[in-house]
């Protein structure tokens, strides 16, 4: 069923939107053990969809310690490239929104070679734009900070899984549309405040920011 959005002063016209979070297996280069798209059609969030994927080298212990995905939790799962198609077919021709999006960005990117977005929109960029000072700006703070966490006590999952962290993300998004000092944002301006390349250097990678 399709859950409409709760906006309180939607101003601006949807684009097709795709909030993703990842979480990875903590080598180098990262390599993606669950995956969580959650694509937004003319403002309604639609076909939410979570991936376990197997990955290429086992997850380290420090990182299962983050996310709590253990090596027996992926043994059957399938490679990426069995879901390879049916993931590039979700982002496709929509606007990438997520937390730390370089990170995510260019897991993806390396992955996903010839996967074309129009945009990638950063709440942590917009976060520190919007609300500059904070003595933190990583998704857990700022769910606290805007006292969204209740909103996801029904949310499957836990803090740092997949499908958590992107509703959560979601949730940080309308907050940053609606409630800025600014007032109501427009599209224009998330561009221009949160809108980053869609190449960057592997230098940057966060996934556990």
């Amino acid at each position: 069923m399709s859950t409409p959005i709760i906006s309180k002063d939607t101003r601006w016209c949807l684009p097709p939107l795709v909030v993703v979070d990842l979480e990875g297996n903590g080598w180098q280069p990262p390599d993606i053990v669950e995956i969580c798209a959650i694509p937004i059609d003319n403002g309604i969030l639609v076909n939410t969809k979570t991936w376990l994927v197997k990955p290429e080298q086992p997850i380290s212990a420090r990182v299962t310690s983050i996310h709590g995905i253990r090596n027996e939790d992926v043994a059957k799962a399938p490679s990426f490239d069995a879901i390879k198609a049916d993931v590039e077919s979700t982002l496709k021709g929509r606007y990438l929104v997520a937390h730390n999006a370089v990170g995510d960005w260019n897991v993806l990117h390396r992955k996903l070679p010839t996967l074309n977005l129009p945009g990638i929109i950063d709440t942590l960029r917009l976060s520190r734009t919007l609300y500059p000072g904070l003595s933190s700006y990583s998704l857990g703070v700022l769910l606290d900070h805007f006292g969204l966490r209740e909103s996801l006590a029904e949310t499957e999952g836990a803090p740092h899984r997949a499908g958590y962290d992107a509703t959560a993300a979601f949730l940080l998004f309308l907050h940053l549309i609606d409630s800025s000092p600014r007032g109501p944002l427009s599209f224009q301006d998330l561009l221009n405040i949160g809108k980053v390349p869609s190449t960057s250097d592997d230098s940057q990678l966060r996934l556990f920011s």
